[in-house]
């Protein structure tokens, strides 16, 4: 397995213009009984956007909205969408209930809830404000293992537990998004700023990308044959998802878990395969690694990357800082021909 040079996930800078910080305290209020005095937008995470509310007694709270037209790898439509992520959210609340203190987990509202509909399009919850860091990228073994630690509990998780988590799919987000995008390639694509570029990028890469969905079906076939030894995995532990504290590291952002084979969660941690720390996660699980399955998640990552993008530039969309962000981001995911070689 090859090191994986993808870019990172594309920040959320910009405030969407339909949601203000008017509602925000309004939901907050309402729904989880807080005195919350003062909303303010933090261009802050990956994939949803985020406020940070002052109570009356001084307190903080992390709040987060999803629009749930964007959140494709939850479902097709926003209600099935809204449904996988409370979902995803009440798994996340049991795990720190039974014991999990890593799990950044969502606070339940008065009425039990820990995720509230917000507007027409978007989903609110609220989380406890932590103080840390999450930079971008591990800078040494000793955090890898930390992590790896942190995971090889999720994955022994009781198993009454996987009964509130989704199963794995191996769908691809957008791959519909994706077919079409590669079967206009010779359309001129109009929905913005960046939709010829994208057109004309997509056009370069065209077959490798063909290739690699290929690889990625052969890969998926093998991973089905046997389900023995799935178990609940987070999905996206990189980096930016470990909040690093004085309390000691904090796993966030689980609307992605599944449960799925143990590779989901590791592969990106062993950026040159297998070595000396996922020995330490085989030595205590007793699960072998399967190279298959840590390549078919790297591929995975690479293609569903590349779906939303070309989703999102051969629609409408406008100049803005998170567009940028995108584009940056689509140059450098669209390259996993030339990261995995046949």
């Amino acid at each position: 397995m090859g090191r994986r040079l993808a870019g990172d996930p594309p920040r959320m800078l910009s405030r969407p213009d339909d949601i203000s910080d008017d509602a925000i305290l309004a939901a907050v209020r309402q729904w989880w009984g807080i005195d919350a005095k003062e909303a303010k937008h933090s261009p802050v995470g990956f994939g949803s956007h985020h406020w940070t509310v002052t109570v009356a007694d001084c307190s903080r709270r992390f709040v987060t909205v999803d629009d749930l037209r964007r959140k494709d790898f939850l479902g097709t439509d926003r209600k099935t969408a809204y449904q996988s992520l409370c979902a995803a959210f009440t798994l996340a609340h049991a795990l720190h209930e039974a014991g999990h203190a890593w799990v950044v987990a969502p606070l339940v509202d008065i009425s039990g809830e820990v995720l509230r509909p917000l507007a027409e399009n978007y989903s609110i919850a609220v989380f406890p404000h932590l103080l840390g860091d999450a930079p971008e990228h591990y800078t040494t073994d000793d955090e890898r293992s930390r992590v790896i630690t942190m995971l090889t509990d999720l994955h022994k998780a009781p198993r009454r537990l996987q009964t509130l988590a989704r199963r794995e799919t191996f769908a691809l987000p957008n791959r519909g998004s994706l077919g079409a995008a590669l079967g206009s390639i010779d359309e001129g694509w109009s929905g913005g700023p960046y939709s010829e570029p994208a057109r004309e990028l997509l056009g370069q890469h065209s077959s490798g990308v063909q290739r690699v969905l290929s690889d990625y079906d052969r890969l998926v076939a093998g991973a089905l044959v046997d389900e023995a030894g799935w178990t609940l995995t987070h999905g996206e532990p990189h980096s930016a998802n470990v909040l690093r504290t004085r309390g000691g590291l904090r796993l966030i952002d689980w609307d992605t878990v599944l449960v799925a084979p143990p590779e989901r969660d590791l592969w990106m941690l062993l950026p040159d395969g297998p070595d000396v720390i996922a020995q330490e996660y085989v030595n205590s699980t007793g699960h072998q690694l399967k190279p298959d399955l840590l390549h078919l998640y790297a591929l995975w990552w690479d293609l569903s990357e590349v779906g939303g993008y070309l989703a999102y530039f051969s629609g409408p969309h406008t100049d803005s800082d998170d567009t940028w962000e995108s584009w940056h981001n689509l140059q450098m995911f669209i390259a996993a021909d030339q990261r995995w070689p046949s």
